[in-house]
């Protein structure tokens, strides 16, 4: 299976940080729907990046923790993150870069309210 998505990346960097959130959790925090966040966590599972664990304390809650392939795979996905976002505002200068960000940012927090 080949990655495919930038939720599984996502997710990735979520758990680098917060390993062993409840499934529910990881979407809330992420804002995806249940059948998003379970596809994502079952190709992540697929490739090893990630395993999930009942939790002892709650049977029916799941528990997301990452492999140590999914933890070798930080430094690579950080990387090519960094070039992304460097070839996205390639030409801008900084001040229009951060004039980008902030414009971004409040797009995203007016959808956010309206959902």
């Amino acid at each position: 299976m080949k990655w495919d998505t930038t939720g599984q990346y996502a997710v990735l960097r979520h758990l680098w940080s917060a390993d062993g959130m409840a499934q529910h959790e990881l979407g809330h925090v992420l804002q995806t729907c249940e059948p998003t966040i379970s596809l994502a966590l079952r190709r992540l599972e697929v490739m090893r990046f990630v395993r999930r664990e009942k939790n002892p304390a709650n049977r029916r809650e799941r528990l997301v923790f990452v492999t140590e392939d999914g933890r070798r795979l930080r430094p690579i996905l950080a990387s090519i993150a960094r070039d992304i976002n460097a070839a996205a505002i390639k030409g801008l200068s900084e001040k229009q870069a951060d004039e980008l960000k902030l414009l971004l940012w409040r797009v995203i927090g007016n959808l956010d309210v309206g959902l």
